[in-house]
C-alpha cells in the first residue's frame, strides 16, 4: 500500500556570498522568505520552548501538503454556459473559459467558502462538475553538484548509436514545464516562441530550472564542446510554460497548455508533472491530444508507491519510472500496473537555468528526468516515422525494453528498461493497430450458462490492446449483475454495450473502472427492451502477458426477479437474539423504487431552490436500497454488528433509537436537513466499494435499536477525486446502485476485558453523533483560542499538549512499554485511550507501529514529559512519517529519535471510528543515532569550542536540536573564514537508513559577536547576527562564510536545519580557517604555468581571501602555432570557478562559467600564435585556503 509521497522539491542554485568584512555578510539576522525557503529569525528561534520548537514541525509540514486551491474551482457545463450575473450571485467570477472542452475556471468572491460556492453552483442544475482546481506537482526530488562524466544515461542506453539511426523528418517535441531558458546555449536555434497559458503577452520568469533541465534531456545539442547531449539533438522544441516561474500552476493551466501544443503541430508531448488525483479537465485535454496522433509521455511521479497520477494514468499515455545508474528502481518513483516503462531518473545531468549564475549544468534527480529521455527516444523513432501514434510509440518502446525484475511485464518496471537502439530497429511489420471498436454482436463470445441464471467466463488478456468480448440475449426487465475480478498485478475494466432488437449500434457505453488490481468490479444492469447485452474486459493500463498472469474472472448473473425487500424502513425486520448470523439479504431496487427516489430527489432540489439554499449533498444523485433491522438487548452489552461487502456497492451502516427513527419529520424542516432524517446515534463508512463494515457500540437494556444498512456510501476522496463526473439532479444523471450479491449481517455480544490503565477514569455518556460533532467542534475551537491545536487537513492529526491535571492521572496509570516488546489491549469505549510510559537506555531512533484491522484505525502519539512544568507536549505523530496518501497505509507507524535522559508517553486510541478488535503496538530500535560529539552544545554555556584548522561534525538527530560553537580570537584582528558541508551518506548506509530519515540535509548558520564577552547572548547582540546558508531548496548544504575577528572577541556559530523539528541523521562538517599567506600576484605580474607534458601545463595557486572584489590569478600563455587550446579548473569544494582569457593588451577574449558550483569549469577556443592571459577566479568572489589547479592543454 502507499506511503506519502515527499513533496517535488523547488531547486534553485547553490551559491552563499562569501563575504570580506564581517559587518557587510550576506544577510540580516531576520532572513526573509527567499529562494522558497520559510522565513527565519535567530531571536525568535532561539526564545522558543521545547514546545513550541515541537508545534512548528506540525506548522512546517502542513504548509507543504497544499494539494487544492483555496479560491479556484474548475466548472463544467451540462449545456447552457451561466452568466455573469449568475456567476456573481453564485459567489464566483469566470476567469478563464476553455470552450473547446466546455469548462470555465471560476475565482471565489473575497469572504466565500469554497465548499459552499461548489454547492451553489451544483444546485443550478446547469453544472456536471465542480471541484477545487489541483495544483499540479514537479517530478523531481534532488539537485546536486555534477560532473559531466556522470551523465550515465548516455552510455547506459547507447545514445550515441542510437542517434546515428535518426531520420530527417523534422519532429517538434512539446515540453509542458516550468518557463524554458529558449537562449541557452545547448537550446538555442531548437526552440520554438514560448507560450505561456496564464499571460500569453510574458513567456515568464526564468527563477526554476526545471523546464530548462527537461528540454536538455530531450534535445541538448551534441558536438559543441559544452555540457552533455539531448537524446535527440535534431528535433524541435516548443516550449509551453504549463506551470509558473516557481513550479506552481493549475489543472486548467496544464491543460490548456496542452491543446497549445496540439494546435500548434506538435508530435511529442512531455509532461515531467502531474496531478495526484484524477482530474476530467486533464483527461479530456489529453484525448484530444492523443485522437491527433500526437504522442503523450507523462512522468509516473516521485510519491514512493503504486498511487495512480495523472496525466500518467491515463489512456493513450506513456507513463515512465525512474532507474538509477544501476537498473534499480529508483528510490521515489511511483511504481505499479499503469508503469509502461523505465529510464534513468537519479543524478541525471543536463542545463539548468540557475538564478544568480544564468546558464549552466546540473544534475537533478525524479522521473521528470525520466520521462523526457523516453520523450527523446519516441522523437527518435518519429523522426523515421512521423505517422507513428502514441499507441505505435508505446508498444515499440515496450517490445523492444530492456527486461528487468521479474520475467516480462511487473509493477517496478513496466515492461523494461527503454532501449533506444532496439527501438529504431523494430521491425515496423508486427506493429498492431489500435482498433476503433472491437465489440460486435457477431464476434463476441456467447458466455456459458453454468447454473440457472448464472454465466461466467475465466480468460487472459494476453495480447496488446486485447479486448474479450461476451453477449448475453436479454428481455425487457432483466437484469444482469455483471462481476469481474482481476488477478493481482493487473487493473482490468468492464466495458457494457447494449444493442437493442434489430439495432446495429449500441446505446451509450457504460464503462465499470473505480477499482485497482486484484480487486473486484461490479455493476447491475437493466434491459429496458429485448436486445443483446455486450460485456468488454480489457486492461485498463493497456497491458498484457502470455501465459495465466493476466487472468480474469467475469460472472454474468441473469433475473427477472428482483429479490425480495424484506426489511425496510416502514417494517423493519427483527434481527433475533444474539448471536446473530442472518440469511442472505440484497440491496437491490425495483423500477418502482428507483423511480420513486428520483421523484423525491427531485422535489427535495426544488425545495432547495425556493428556500435559495444552495446545498448539494455529494450523494444526492446516487439512488440505492436501505435494508433495516431492529433489536434490543436485556443487559448492557458490547455489540459488534458487521454487514458483508457487496462488490460495486460501498455500504454505510447507520444505528438509530428506534424512539427517534419512528418521530416524524417535523414541519417546516429545511430541505436540507431532511437528506439526514431520522438522525443517527452512530454511523461509519470506513472502507470502499466492496468491502464490508462494522459497527461497535454499547446497547442498553430498555431501548430498541434499528440498524441501517444502505447502498449509498462514499468517502470524501471517492466524491471528489475519483468519480469522472459529479452529477447533478438531471434526470439522466442518477446513479442507481443495485446488486444481485448478497450480503449478510452477524452480531455478536463482545466481552471485553478490564481496562489496561483505568484511565480515563470515566464512562463516556452515549451521545448522538450530532452530540458528538458539537462537543469536538467546541473542543477543537477551545484549543484553537489558546493556540494549543494545529488541525492538519481531513487526516484528523493535530499537535497538541497536555496539562497538569491530565498528566497526573496519565503518569499514575501508564502501563510500561519495555523496547522489542509488543503491547496489546482494547478499546473499552468509544473515547478509551491507553498511555504507555516509554524510556530508552541508549539514544537512538526508535519505531512505534500498530497494524490496521479491517474495522480498527488505531491512532497513537507520542508525547514527551517535562517533568519541571509537570506538562506534556507532542513530539511523534505518524502523520509526520508519511508521504501523500495515509488514507492507503496498512500500519500505523512513528519514527522517531528517543533520547535516555528524557521519559516519553505513547498514546493509543481509536481514530473517530470505536473498535473491539485488539490492538498491538510494536517498539523496537531501528537505527544507533549517530554520535554527536559535541552534545549537548544546545546552550551557550556548553558551546564547542573552535579551533582554526579543526574540523568538527554534527548532526541534527535529536529533536529540535541545534548546535553552538564558540570561539575566542586571541590574536590580532584576522580575517577568518568557514566551511559548512554535508557528510554524504555510503551506499550502505543508505540502504540500512529509513528514506525519511536521510532526506537533503538543508542548515544555516548564524555568526553571533559576543561583545561583552560573558557567554551569553544579549537581544542587541543577537540582532547584529549575521546569517551564512546555501540557496538550494531540496538538497544537502554545503556553503562557506567569512568575516573580520577582532582581538580578544568571541563569536558564537550557531547552527541549525531550516526544517527544525524533522529528525535526519545525516551529518554536517565546520570547519574555521584563518586566511594566510600574500596574494601570489598582488604585484600585478602575471603568474607563470608549469609544463605537465607535450603541448600541456598546470598551476596550483590559492584563491586568497580579503583581496579587494575577490581573488583573481593571472598566468601567462604563450602560444606557439594556432590550435585548439582547452582549460579546466578544478576548485575547492563551495566554489564555483570562472575563467578568462585575455589577449596580449590585457582585452577579454572570451569569459567561460557554464558550470555550477563544485563542478570543474571548462573552456574551449581557437587561439591564434602569440601571447595570451589566463585569469582565474570565483563566480562570487570566493576564497578559500584550499589550493586549486588549473590544466591547459593545446591541440594543433
Amino acid at each position: 500500500m502507499k506511503k506519502w509521497q515527499k513533496t517535488a522539491a523547488t531547486l534553485t542554485l547553490a551559491t552563499t556570498l562569501l563575504v570580506p568584512s564581517f559587518a557587510t555578510a550576506a544577510t540580516t539576522a531576520d532572513t526573509q522568505m527567499q529562494y522558497g525557503k520559510r522565513s527565519y529569525d535567530l531571536l525568535e528561534r532561539l526564545n522558543m520552548t521545547p514546545q513550541q520548537q515541537s508545534k512548528l514541525k506540525y506548522e512546517q509540514k502542513s504548509e507543504k501538503e497544499s494539494v487544492f486551491s483555496e479560491d479556484t474551482i474548475i466548472v463544467k457545463y451540462s449545456s447552457n454556459k451561466l452568466s455573469f450575473t449568475d456567476h456573481k450571485r453564485l459567489g464566483g467570477y469566470v476567469i478563464k473559459s476553455i470552450p473547446k472542452l466546455g469548462y470555465d475556471v471560476v475565482k471565489i468572491q473575497r469572504g466565500q467558502k469554497i465548499d459552499d460556492v461548489i454547492k451553489r453552483y451544483y444546485s443550478t442544475g446547469d453544472v456536471v462538475y465542480a471541484a477545487p482546481s489541483q495544483k499540479p506537482q514537479l517530478y523531481t526530488t534532488e539537485f546536486n553538484d555534477p560532473k559531466v562524466s556522470e551523465q550515465y544515461f548516455v552510455d547506459l542506453l547507447n545514445i550515441a548509436e542510437a542517434q546515428k539511426l535518426a531520420g530527417n523528418n523534422e519532429v517538434i517535441v512539446g515540453v509542458l514545464d516550468t518557463p524554458m531558458d529558449v537562449n541557452h546555449p545547448e537550446l538555442k536555434g531548437k526552440v520554438l516562441p514560448p507560450y505561456n497559458p496564464y499571460n500569453p503577452a510574458d513567456p515568464g520568469d526564468l527563477y526554476h530550472f526545471h523546464a530548462t533541465h527537461v528540454a536538455g534531456l530531450v534535445a541538448a545539442e551534441a558536438n559543441n564542446n559544452q555540457g552533455g547531449i539531448g537524446v535527440a539533438p535534431n528535433v524541435k522544441i516548443m516550449p509551453v510554460a504549463a506551470l509558473d516561474a516557481y513550479g506552481g500552476g493549475s489543472e486548467y493551466g496544464v491543460a490548456d497548455a496542452i491543446l497549445y501544443a496540439v494546435e500548434n503541430g506538435v508530435d511529442v508531448i512531455n509532461m515531467s508533472l502531474g496531478f495526484p488525483w484524477y482530474t476530467p479537465l486533464i483527461e479530456e485535454a489529453v484525448k484530444v491530444a492523443v485522437d491527433a496522433g500526437v504522442v503523450v509521455v507523462a512522468s509516473a511521479g516521485n510519491s514512493y508507491d503504486t498511487h495512480y497520477n495523472y496525466p500518467a494514468a491515463l489512456p493513450g499515455v506513456i507513463t515512465v519510472g525512474a532507474t538509477n545508474d544501476q537498473n534499480k528502481k529508483a528510490e521515489f518513483s511511483t511504481y505499479g500496473p499503469q508503469i509502461d516503462v523505465v529510464a534513468p531518473g537519479e543524478e541525471v545531468y543536463s542545463s539548468v537555468y540557475a538564478p544568480g549564475v544564468g546558464q549552466s549544468y546540473a544534475d537533478a534527480s525524479g522521473t521528470s528526468m525520466s520521462g523526457p529521455i523516453v520523450a527523446g527516444v519516441a522523437a527518435l523513432i518519429k523522426s523515421n516515422y512521423p505517422d507513428l501514434n502514441t499507441y505505435q510509440i508505446e508498444q515499440i518502446l515496450e517490445e523492444t525494453a530492456t527486461d528487468l525484475g521479474d520475467e516480462g511485464f511487473d509493477q517496478e518496471f513496466g515492461y523494461g528498461l527503454v532501449n533506444p537502439v532496439a527501438a529504431l530497429n523494430y521491425d515496423m511489420s508486427k506493429l498492431t493497430e489500435k482498433p476503433e471498436m472491437v465489440a460486435s454482436v457477431d464476434t463476441a463470445f456467447a458466455i456459458q450458462e453454468r447454473e440457472p441464471g448464472v454465466y461466467t467466463r475465466k480468460g487472459f488478456i494476453q495480447t496488446r490492446f486485447e479486448e474479450d468480448w461476451v453477449k448475453l440475449p436479454v428481455v425487457a426487465g432483466e437484469q444482469v449483475q455483471a462481476i469481474l475480478q482481476s488477478s493481482e498485478n493487473y487493473d482490468h475494466m468492464m466495458e457494457l454495450r447494449f444493442y437493442p432488437e434489430g439495432a446495429t449500434e449500441s446505446q451509450e457505453p457504460i464503462v465499470v473502472s473505480k477499482q485497482r488490481e486484484g480487486e473486484a468490479e461490479s455493476t447491475l444492469f437493466t434491459a429496458e427492451e429485448n436486445g443483446t447485452l455486450l460485456v468488454g474486459v480489457k486492461d485498463r493500463n493497456e497491458n498484457f502477458a502470455p501465459g495465466a498472469a493476466s487472468m480474469y474472472e467475469l460472472a454474468l448473473i441473469k433475473s427477472t426477479e428482483i429479490p425480495a425487500d424484506e426489511s425496510t424502513k416502514e417494517a423493519p425486520l427483527p434481527l433475533g437474539a444474539l448471536p446473530v448470523d442472518s440469511d442472505d439479504f440484497y440491496l437491490a431496487l425495483s423500477e418502482e423504487q428507483i423511480e420513486a427516489q428520483k421523484e423525491e430527489m427531485k422535489q427535495l432540489q426544488e425545495q432547495l431552490k425556493e428556500e435559495d439554499m444552495y446545498y448539494y449533498d455529494p450523494m444526492s444523485n446516487v439512488i440505492a436500497d436501505k435494508d433495516y433491522f431492529t433489536f434490543s438487548v436485556d443487559v448492557p452489552t458490547k455489540m459488534k454488528l458487521n454487514v458483508s461487502g457487496v462488490p460495486g456497492i460501498n455500504i454505510t451502516l447507520k444505528l438509530y433509537d428506534e424512539m427517534m427513527f419512528n418521530q416524524p419529520m417535523p414541519e417546516g424542516m429545511p430541505a436540507w436537513e431532511k437528506r439526514y432524517w431520522p438522525w443517527a446515534m452512530q454511523e461509519t463508512n470506513m472502507n470502499g466499494d466492496g468491502e464490508g463494515e462494522t459497527l461497535a457500540f454499547e446497547a442498553y437494556p430498555g431501548m430498541t435499536y434499528v440498524l441501517e444498512v444502505a447502498g449509498n456510501g462514499f468517502s470524501y476522496d471517492d466524491f471528489w477525486y475519483y468519480r469522472p463526473l459529479p452529477v447533478s439532479s438531471g434526470d439522466d444523471e442518477f446513479e442507481v446502485k443495485s446488486s444481485f450479491i448478497p450480503y449478510n449481517v452477524t452480531a455478536e455480544a463482545v466481552e471485553m476485558p478490564a481496562d489496561e490503565d483505568n484511565y480515563p477514569m470515566m464512562d463516556y455518556p452515549m451521545y448522538d453523533e450530532e452530540m458528538v460533532k458539537e462537543i469536538e467542534a467546541k473542543e477543537v475551537g477551545a484549543a484553537k483560542a489558546t493556540d494549543d491545536v494545529i488541525i492538519i487537513g481531513e487526516s484528523r492529526s493535530y499537535w497538541s499538549s497536555i496539562g497538569s491535571e491530565q498528566v497526573d492521572q496519565i503518569t499514575q496509570s501508564a502501563l510500561d512499554f519495555p523496547l522489542s516488546t509488543v503491547q496489546s489491549g482494547y478499546f473499552q469505549t468509544q473515547w478509551d485511550e491507553d498511555w504507555y510510559n516509554v524510556s530508552v537506555e541508549d539514544t537512538a531512533i526508535y519505531e512505534f507501529s500498530a497494524p490496521m484491522t479491517e474495522s480498527l484505525r488505531p491512532a497513537i502519539f507520542l508525547y514527551e514529559y517535562d517533568a519541571e512544568k509537570n506538562e506534556m507536549y507532542m513530539v511523534g505523530d505518524p502523520w509526520m512519517s508519511y508521504y501523500y496518501y495515509p488514507m492507503e497505509q496498512t500500519d500505523v507507524t512513528i519514527r522517531t529519535i528517543l533520547e535516555k535522559d528524557k521519559q516519553y508517553f505513547l498514546q493509543v486510541r481509536n481514530d473517530y471510528y470505536w473498535s473491539f478488535d485488539e490492538y498491538s503496538v510494536s517498539f523496537k530500535k531501528i537505527l544507533d543515532a549517530p554520535v554527536d560529539k559535541n552534545e549537548n552544545n544546545n546552550e551557550f554555556i556548553r558551546a564547542t569550542i573552535m579551533e582554526p584548522g579543526k574540523t568538527l561534525r554534527g548532526n541534527f538527530a535529536q529533536n529540535n536540536d541545534l548546535d553552538i560553537y564558540y570561539y575566542k580570537h586571541t590574536d590580532p584582528k584576522a580575517a577568518l573564514g568557514f566551511l559548512a558541508e554535508t557528510v554524504e551518506l555510503t551506499d550502505a548506509q543508505k540502504d540500512e537508513i529509513p528514506e525519511e530519515l536521510r532526506q537533503p540535509l538543508d542548515f544555516i548558520v548564524s555568526i553571533v559577536e559576543d561583545t561583552d564577552g560573558n557567554l551569553q547572548l544579549s537581544e542587541d547582540e543577537i540582532l547584529k547576527s549575521m546569517q551564512y546558508y546555501s540557496r538550494n531548496w531540496g538538497q544537502d548544504a554545503k556553503f562557506s562564510g567569512a568575516f573580520n575577528a577582532k582581538k580578544d572577541v568571541g563569536y558564537f556559530f550557531i547552527v541549525e536545519s531550516w526544517s527544525w523539528g524533522s529528525i535526519n541523521v545525516k551529518e554536517y562538517e565546520m570547519s574555521l580557517f584563518n586566511y594566510e599567506g600574500s596574494d601570489e600576484d598582488k604585484d600585478g605580474r602575471a603568474l607563470a604555468l608549469t609544463a605537465d607534458g607535450a603541448g600541456k601545463w598546470k598551476a596550483t595557486g590559492k584563491l586568497n581571501g580579503f583581496v579587494d572584489f575577490g581573488d583573481r590569478d593571472t598566468y601567462e600563455l604563450n602560444v606557439a602555432e594556432k590550435g585548439l587550446v582547452t582549460m579546466e579548473l578544478e576548485l575547492p569544494s563551495g566554489l564555483d570557478g570562472v575563467i578568462t582569457v585575455y589577449d596580449s593588451a590585457k582585452n577579454v577574449i572570451a569569459t567561460f562559467n557554464t558550470y555550477l558550483q563544485d563542478d570543474n569549469e571548462y573552456a574551449s577556443l581557437e587561439l591564434e600564435k602569440g601571447k595570451y592571459f589566463v585569469e582565474v577566479s570565483d563566480a562570487m568572489k570566493r576564497s578559500h585556503t584550499d589550493n586549486y589547479t588549473l590544466h591547459v592543454e593545446w591541440k594543433k
